[in-house]
């Protein structure tokens, strides 16, 4: 370790059998999203705990097994993208999705059409077999405070694990549902978008990289005993307090162009009997 970055740490190592398959023991990932507490807030550094359970309700009903088609890019989706473009009427569905979303992006995203027109309908049925993922924890955990004790640097964590996930699937789902607790989308349109069965443009909700951080993976004991059973997990919790989330929130700081994705809504008053019901 004296000789890595500050940046990089060994906390354990284990000699893997000629025939250790670590990928097939591999049953989930676990990400993580950072996000400052105060972009939840009325502004000036201040908290809105309100809005935090709005937060938490809606990444509560992505929780479960769904197609989370407009959750992703099916065109950055290798194996999709060639399913599609088998068939001629598959192709021309992904030409107008594509089309659709340049055209509401060169618009600066206007709420009337995120639903897709005619054009991409109905959702041909490979596109939602093949984005279908199980999502068994979407949760919103107690907030992080700052190591320097300054509450206005508090940090939010949403935590997500799945069999797997789409590109851009939890970047998607964190701004979405942010969008929610904001009142920049309404619940009607996230269940919509979850429903995966016609085409919803959350392109403007795609939530900063800065946050994203990829947490751990869960393995199967059983298929990978010769791995140590989280002998070093105070270790890797000292790791992340001490380097990783700085770093965070350093690229929380730098970062130039937020989007519209946090921003205050007018679906608000609207949406309130249905989320705290």
């Amino acid at each position: 370790n004296r000789r890595l970055p500050s940046g990089l740490r060994v906390l354990e190592a284990a000699r893997i059998p000629l025939n250790g398959e670590l990928p097939d023991a591999c049953v989930g990932r676990e990400y993580r999203y950072y996000l400052p507490r105060s972009l939840m807030g009325p502004g000036g550094g201040d908290f809105d705990t309100a809005c935090e359970e709005r937060l938490a309700q809606a990444l509560l009903s992505c929780q479960g097994r769904h197609s989370f088609l407009n959750f992703t890019r099916p065109e950055h989706y290798g194996g999709l993208d060639a399913e599609l473009r088998y068939t001629a009427q598959g192709e021309r569905w992904l030409r107008e999705v594509c089309a659709h979303k340049r055209k509401r992006r060169e618009r600066g995203y206007p709420p009337e059409n995120r639903v897709g027109p005619e054009e991409v309908r109905p959702v041909p049925e490979v596109a939602n077999t093949m984005t279908v993922r199980e999502l068994c924890v979407c949760e919103l955990l107690p907030p992080i405070p700052a190591g320097d004790g300054d509450g206005s640097r508090e940090m939010l964590c949403v935590r997500l694990v799945g069999e797997g996930f789409l590109t851009s699937m939890v970047r998607l789902v964190v701004g979405a549902c942010c969008g929610v607790a904001r009142g920049a989308l309404t619940t009607a349109e996230l269940h919509q978008a979850l429903s995966a069965e016609e085409i919803v443009d959350l392109s403007e909700f795609l939530a900063p990289a800065p946050g994203l951080a990829l947490h751990s993976q869960h393995l199967d004991p059983e298929k990978a005993p010769w791995l140590p059973a989280d002998r070093s997990a105070a270790a890797a919790d000292s790791f992340m307090e001490e380097q990783v989330m700085p770093r965070v929130q350093k690229a929380w700081q730098k970062t130039r162009s937020l989007g519209p994705w946090y921003r205050p809504g007018p679906c608000l008053d609207l949406e309130k009997p249905a989320l705290q019901s």
